[in-house]
């Protein structure tokens, strides 16, 4: 068989096995995936689907990077549509939360595999290769925006207090936040509050626990986002 054509059918078998065990995970969850099921429905034996995938754990492995990397795709897209740097802190912000979420809400099932409910045995930030990467490219855009409103004075971000705050401030040096590198503690602090409360947020929708009365959830995502900013001296247009 030509190389050309081979490798054509390699790639659209992955790509089925691939659309299969998402559709596992949407009816069953991550932990139902099953490469013996997908084996079944496609009318292969059990021992050619390892010929593609070694293990469930390096078929999760590439979805996950699958997913990481098109939400990465989608907000590096959301922050180039400023163009320039100029732009209002807050209008690229809720751009690029607003990317994250519409990402999310149209993508549940690779959301719960990326960032939901842990499967056995399979820890997505610890099997290494690209998916590590591709998670740290998204958080990056965000954490690009916020090192912009701090480098232009409009973020100002509050000093770390507390019990804790020796011990916070130790381990943010510690931490090897790329887009990060040289700043502060606290501005570093900064830059993670505001992912969890976005990521928080998102979670709490994707996984359907915002109260019915507020759903769509547009209102609420946008006043939550604009109280973040402010809580960290963003002015108010």
């Amino acid at each position: 068989m030509p190389e050309r054509r081979r490798d054509r059918l390699r790639q659209e078998t992955v790509a089925e096995i691939k659309r299969l065990a998402w559709a596992q995970i949407a009816k069953s969850g991550a932990a139902a995936v099953s490469l013996r099921a997908i084996a079944r429905e496609m009318g292969m034996t059990s021992s050619a689907i390892y010929r593609y995938f070694s293990s469930r754990d390096q078929l999760l492995t590439a979805l996950a990077e699958d997913g990481f990397t098109s939400l990465a795709d989608t907000l590096e897209a959301a922050e180039g549509q400023s163009g320039k740097r100029a732009e209002r802190l807050d209008a690229r912000f809720l751009r690029v939360a607003g990317a994250y979420r519409t990402w999310c809400l149209a993508h549940p099932s690779e959301y719960a595999l990326m960032f939901g409910t842990p499967v056995p045995g399979f820890e997505v930030e610890e099997v290494g290769g690209n998916v590590h990467a591709e998670l740290t490219r998204g958080v990056n855009v965000l954490f690009r925006v916020m090192i912009d409103g701090m480098q232009s004075g409009m973020i100002q971000p509050p000093p770390l207090a507390g019990p804790g705050a020796a011990r916070l401030r130790a381990k943010l040096r510690r931490w090897p936040a790329h887009e990060g590198e040289g700043l502060p503690p606290a501005a570093l602090a900064a830059c993670l509050f505001v992912w969890n409360q976005l990521h928080g947020a998102i979670a709490l929708e994707v996984f359907g626990h915002v109260p019915p009365a507020l759903i769509p959830a547009d209102d609420i995502f946008d006043q939550q986002m604009r109280q973040l900013l402010a809580m960290l001296g963003c002015p108010r247009p």
